[in-house]
């Protein structure tokens, strides 16, 4: 029955979710005619987007209740943008509040489900639009779409109540046929950020409001497809396919049916040929079936996203009156003996977590942000996307669709603020076992299922996110099979309540250890494996990722995961200054808040590339290319395509210097190893031998361009003497003159163009002139700690190994002593560190005839003494000798774990743009195993550094840690006055399995308690 008054109390009754709403349906797109289906031209639907008038009210009781009367004086009502969300920085209506699992009202509102947060936070959004009725919409139905509002509204055409509904992500409408005019309609909307539902979103974002997605008003002829199911079905060997396509027809009168002849036929065309027909079939009530089998079928999947196009004509009388065109991929997706198989072939999801998000238009992603995005994603090899946490906008789908990612849809549930982690059964937990939270938890199901059933890249049902367990989740996983026997049912929730073992088909975990996940797998369990989330990427992070990634060949049931997650998101804002500046939790006043627990994305917030995806790309590929010394090993680890779409291409250097290329085609089938032989050119000179080899597309694809790098491989030998052992012979062979000053606290080593000089009492350089430029602007010391890092703090480390940072500021130097020897002077100096007495550093400087200056440093550790950040020696040069080139790892920043997608070469780069704009300033522009380093001015004014024995890391930035670790944001960092060097023998890995107690793994720590020594040379340039 429908209802033709508001109810303000639906806000809070959890029995109430959609008043007046018609049932949900599948996407598709109708037309008039196949010409405008051809084109895609639906004249069928009129966006409401752009311009609306607007009030806000802070709390509900403040709010205008008659602005949707036709009398109402809208005069004094401002703008607002649809879509949008009301807390966009640009209106300075209200303010975005962050928080993870807090729910916002949390002490605010002394509240218990299902009741609503009254006061700051339950505030009401009242838009208003006028528009004309299309001229053709006339004597046909109407409807309005909305397609996302958050998160509860009212609706009201020309005074008339239409509807209301809750649910922010998936689509709700009404019709209004009955209450439109042929002008000046007004259609009034309340929106409201408190309801019931509020409780079911309690999800890790910016907690907004507002219609954030499109709207628009629809009209459908007398008889229309309302929805539709397409589903196939293959043969063992998949050389045929049956195809399945439900419908139910919606018709103006009961009768009619009945009074007119109607018909349904379909065409299936791929790349523009018709392959199958199905002939014309009288329907005698509202449903019908259409089937077709379609020979030597062309199969969908991430690598192959091959659609057809499927034309349904309806007819009435033999005349068309209805076009429906749908892109549809035939793929098989099933649990097979406990493996997750696409089209026969297991499948291994390299995925990630992915919000909806903008920096300029919050939960607003416009079409070109979502191209964007899904170029990013297939150009980098991720395969893979969780909706988290609910449903996208459906254009999302169709690009899924389009360009080949796989989805895990997941429903618009989470509830962790209403439970906690413990191992006794949580009964405050929502929805849990209560009966009165089933029926809105199932529509919500249920809306995601029937809009996006028919796209192929949705392989996986989720029923939402941590929202515990119990027989209300049950059974949402029930309707999901029972509605839809083509795809599995996912929800990560069983692992933390096992009540409802049965709700996910596969075992799901997040953040489980790389243990933890082999203890599962050693079992032979009935359900596969995949991380839901894992790799948490919150700041400078991702360090392991190797080692999940391992698992793939290691277990035929560990099947992936998806990390977390896709984008920081962080918001852009004008600070005090007028700048454009980026922020996160907290910086609007938002309380309670987690702060930057916002930006975990492997991009940053801008839609600029993070350093992160160097390793994850290359750990991602479906080529792995292992060259050797006589040509190479590859390795296709696609499902469904052989290697003919790329060409190889390699290099062989020198020290860093090209001294052969060339490239090569081969194909390799998919699934399958091929070794290649490959006619280097001799490599038997004196030297160290970098074999590069890259696979890059051979085509222009839809998110590249021919010539892209997808994959690569190296190979690193060493003929008798490496880069450093040649320069060191060099520089001993200088036959030159110096002289020693010896003063009274101060020590001179002067030569023909250099000059070294050390302050005796703090035993350290504190000039270096090469040719009459002082190069020297704060001394060398002793470095044990870094810049912390997100996981470092989350771990704990920011306190635990602080004793480190204090003995890097302040140092106590016990002796200093030279002897001059043959061609060079030696300098010994040893120190007290601040962080235990039992410990010891030494440094030995020796400086040659031609100024070079060889450095050793030797740590003696202690028992009992915490894990070190690193090992190593950081000074200042002057900020205009800024740039640097290198020779080592790179081109990004690189740790040591995570090196992986890293490789040796001669970079180029410069301090500020080591400086990685992670949202709160950390850690950052390592680069490891480097050879040797210039450091120069504009002009190539400057000095080299060489690594001893081994190779070094460094890093060469704007900032010292220590006011690095000062800053909340990039732009409460001073203005640069120096370069910062530091060069380590070591350095801690910057971990990422978690960012809230995770270590990085034992292989990347340093012991305090052992002994350390590396070596490295301050040059002259050569």
């Amino acid at each position: 029955m429908r209802e033709n008054r508001a109810d303000i109390n639906w806000l809070s009754k959890t029995e109430v979710f959609k008043i007046n709403a018609i049932c949900a349906h599948s996407d598709h797109r109708f037309y008039l005619n196949k010409e405008d289906a051809d084109r895609e031209n639906m004249t069928l639907r009129h966006s409401l987007n752009g311009t609306w008038k607007f009030l806000y009210s802070k709390h509900i009781a403040q709010r205008e209740t008659d602005f949707y009367r036709e009398d109402y004086d809208d005069s004094k009502m401002s703008e607002i943008e649809v879509p949008s969300s009301i807390q966009s920085v640009r209106y300075n209506y209200s303010i975005p509040h962050y928080t993870n699992q807090k729910y916002p009202w949390d002490g605010h509102s002394a509240i218990i489900p299902p009741q609503i947060s009254e006061g700051e936070k339950d505030e009401v959004g009242s838009y208003v639009r006028y528009f004309d009725l299309p001229q053709e919409y006339k004597d046909m139905r109407v409807f309005v779409s909305f397609q996302g509002v958050e998160n509860a509204f009212y609706v009201w055409l020309n005074e008339e109540f239409i509807g209301y509904s809750e649910d922010s992500f998936t689509p709700s409408e009404f019709e209004i046929t009955q209450y439109l005019r042929d002008k000046n309609n007004k259609i009034a909307v309340e929106v409201h950020k408190a309801s019931t539902g509020a409780w079911l979103e309690d999800q890790d974002f910016w907690r907004l409001s507002g219609i954030f997605r499109d709207v628009y008003i629809y009209a459908i002829p007398d008889i229309h497809l309302r929805d539709m199911f397409i589903t196939s079905s293959f043969n063992n060997d998949y050389t045929s396919a049956t195809l399945n396509i439900e419908g139910n027809i919606e018709k103006e009168l009961e009768t009619e049916l009945n009074m007119n002849k109607v018909s349904v036929s379909a065409d299936v065309i791929y790349d523009r040929e018709r392959v199958a027909c199905i002939q014309e079939t009288d329907i005698s009530d509202s449903s019908f079936i259409l089937t077709t089998d379609i020979d030597k079928p062309r199969l969908w999947s991430a690598e192959t996203p091959h659609l057809y196009d499927i034309y349904i004509y309806i007819k009435k009388d033999n005349v068309i009156e209805e076009v429906v065109r749908y892109r549809y991929g035939l793929r098989e997706f099933k649990m097979d003996n406990g493996v997750m198989k696409l089209n026969g072939k297991r499948i291994v999801f390299k995925g990630v977590n992915r919000h909806e998000f903008s920096c300029y238009n919050l939960r607003s992603v416009s079409e070109e942000e979502m191209l964007w995005d899904i170029k990013f994603l297939k150009a980098n090899n991720i395969n893979a996307v969780r909706t988290s946490h609910y449903p996208n906008n459906t254009r999302w789908y169709e690009l899924c669709d389009e360009y080949g990612i796989y989805l895990i849809d997941e429903t618009n549930l989470e509830t962790h603020g209403t439970w906690n982690y413990g191992k006794e059964r949580d009964m405050n937990a929502i929805p849990g076992d209560k009966p009165e939270w089933l029926y809105i938890v199932l529509d919500r199901a249920k809306s995601m299922f029937m809009r996006d059933k028919n796209h192929s890249s949705v392989l996986i049902w989720s029923c939402g996110n941590e929202s515990y367990g119990g027989l209300d989740l049950y059974k949402m996983s029930e309707f999901f099979r029972k509605a839809d026997s083509t795809r599995l049912v996912h929800y990560e929730g069983i692992y933390n309540d096992r009540t409802y073992n049965d709700t996910s088909d596969m075992e799901s975990r997040m953040y489980a250890t790389v243990t933890d996940i082999k203890q599962y797998l050693d079992t032979k369990p009935t359900k596969p494996y995949i991380s839901c989330e894992y790799s948490h990427a919150m700041g400078n992070s991702c360090g392991g990722l190797s080692l999940y990634t391992e698992l793939e060949d290691m277990y035929e049931q560990y099947q992936g995961g998806f990390i977390w997650d896709y984008i920081d998101q962080g918001i852009m804002r004008e600070d005090i200054y007028g700048n454009k500046v980026l922020a996160y939790g907290g910086d609007f006043t938002d309380r309670p808040t987690d702060y930057n627990f916002c930006t975990n994305g492997i991009i940053f917030a801008d839609r600029k590339t993070s350093p992160k995806m160097q390793e994850i790309k290359h750990l991602f590929a479906n080529i792995v290319i292992k060259p050797n010394k006589a040509g190479v090993h590859i390795s296709n680890n696609n499902l469904f395509v052989n290697t003919d779409y790329v060409k190889f291409e390699y290099t062989v250097e020198l020290d860093g210097s090209l001294v052969d290329e060339g490239g090569f085609v081969v194909d390799v089938n998919p699934g399958e190893d091929r070794l290649v032989s490959v006619p280097y050119r001799s490599m038997n000179e004196s030297g160290e031998y970098a074999i590069t080899i890259k696979a890059l597309l051979k085509n222009d694809t839809k998110w590249e361009k021919a010539g892209y790098e997808v994959a690569f491989g190296q190979y690193i030998f060493v003929n008798e003497k490496n880069i450093s052992e040649k320069l060191y012979e060099q520089i001993s062979n200088v036959q030159t003159t110096y002289r020693v000053v010896n003063g009274k606290d101060t020590l001179g080593i002067n030569g023909d163009n250099f000059k070294v000089m050390f302050d005796k009492q703090k035993g350290s350089i504190i000039s270096y002139v090469l040719n009459g430029i002082e190069y020297m602007a704060k001394p060398p010391y002793p470095d044990y700690g870094r810049a912390m890092t997100d996981n470092d703090r989350g771990c704990g480390y920011d306190y635990e190994l602080a004793e480190y940072m204090t003995a890097s500021i302040v140092r106590k130097c016990v002796h200093f002593s030279y002897t001059i020897e043959s061609g060079h002077v030696k300098v010994r100096v040893e120190y007290k560190n601040a962080m235990s007495a039992d410990t010891k550093t030494t440094i030995i400087y020796t400086v040659f005839a031609g100024g070079e200056v060889l450095v050793e440093e030797k740590y003696k550790g202690a028992k009992g003494m915490p894990v070190m950040p690193q090992f190593g020696i950081t000074f200042a040069t002057y900020r205009q000798y800024n740039y640097m080139r290198y020779y080592g790892n790179g081109p990004m920043e690189n740790y040591s774990d995570r090196a992986k997608g890293a490789r040796l070469g001669i970079y180029e780069t410069n301090a500020t743009d080591n400086m990685t704009p992670y949202i709160i300033p950390q850690e950052c522009g390592n680069r490891t195993k480097v050879r040797w380093m210039q450091i120069t001015d504009k002009k190539g004014h400057g000095f080299e550094i060489i690594s001893g024995k081994r190779n070094i890391e460094v890093t060469v930035l704007p900032y010292s840690s220590v006011e690095i670790n000062q800053a909340l944001h990039q732009e409460e960092l001073p203005n640069p006055y120096y370069t910062y060097i530091t060069v380590s023998g070591c350095k801690m890995g910057v971990g990422g399995d978690n960012s809230w107690g995770a270590r990085p793994h034992d292989e990347y720590l340093i012991s305090g308690e052992e002994e350390h020594e590396f070596s490295f040379m301050i040059s002259p340039l050569r």
